[in-house]
């Protein structure tokens, strides 16, 4: 099966814009799901570009979040969860963090890349009728690049019950220097073990092949750009999840207005001249 998807993400702190597209095999590009996400800090808008319709809510649903998102997965750039250990969250800031993380004595090559690695245990607990045996087990390793940035070149995720075979891993396969000593990965592959088939992602960065990655840091974007709902044409149809109430735009022009009020007036006329008209007959 083959399965495309682009989008476009905007992160500052836990504000966040996503414009994710779903295509179909490269022979039939048409897009058959188009919606933009974004959260401003207290309001998440969901608007489907094929039905022309926008949701609101006060929740930070999952689709606003950076978890699930290919690139921030694969270089554990999500932010960090409390009580999590790098694993669940896959960030790297929890994995630092982490009391159960250990630091391998030996740098190790990785496509002649020297890395520091890292694996994070997991204590499970096995029950018999006299004792609980209590056994620490690697659920995670994750290469960081010593010469360029810490960059996770590599990550695996192992799956029970042994934690020795692997349920899933990133691998990034090309990485480019941002800003000085900043390096973001624009190629990578997410393989994933865990069905009866191995599955495999490409993740690609628009204009990397050119040498021109579609990234910036530090860009300036100001706040208003998370308010969606402010940014969508007139006449979007919005609901409100909270309130369940439904309403025909935020900005519905003022000449439609004003049609709606004279067509109004109109009816109402016309009606009080036919009971006019009727009393004057009997």
């Amino acid at each position: 099966m083959y399965r495309r998807t682009h989008f476009t993400a905007v992160v500052k702190g836990s504000k966040t814009y996503f414009d994710r597209e779903y295509t179909g095999k490269p022979k039939n590009e048409s897009s058959t799901q188009h919606n933009k996400i974004s959260y401003n800090g207290k309001q998440t808008a969901n608007y489907s570009v094929k039905t022309q319709g926008v949701s609101v809510t006060t929740e930070n649903t999952r689709e606003t979040r950076t978890q699930g998102k290919g690139l921030f997965d694969m270089m554990l750039l999500n932010p960090p969860r409390k009580n999590y250990k790098g694993r669940s969250d896959q960030s790297l800031v929890s994995l630092l963090r982490s009391g159960s993380s250990r630091l391998r004595k030996h740098i190790e090559v990785v496509d002649s890349h020297p890395c520091y690695v890292i694996d994070l245990y997991h204590t499970f607990r096995w029950f018999n009728p006299l004792f609980v045996i209590k056994r620490p087990k690697r659920s995670m390793t994750v290469w960081l690049d010593k010469d360029r940035g810490f960059l996770p070149i590599r990550s695996v995720y192992y799956t029970k019950p042994d934690f020795e075979k692997i349920l899933m891993q990133f691998v990034i396969d090309e990485a480019v220097e941002i800003e000085e000593g900043l390096w973001f990965a624009v190629k990578g592959r997410k393989s994933v073990y865990g069905g009866m088939w191995p599955t495999e992602y490409v993740l690609e960065v628009d204009g990397w092949k050119d040498g021109k990655p579609s990234i910036a840091v530090n860009s300036g974007v100001q706040d208003v750009f998370f308010d969606l709902w402010k940014r969508l044409p007139p006449g979007i149809k919005v609901r409100y999840n909270d309130t369940n109430e439904s309403k025909k735009g935020l900005w519905i022009p003022i000449l439609v207005g004003a049609v709606t009020v004279l067509a109004i007036v109109a009816f109402v006329t016309i009606k009080l001249r036919r009971v006019a008209a009727t009393e004057r007959t009997q």
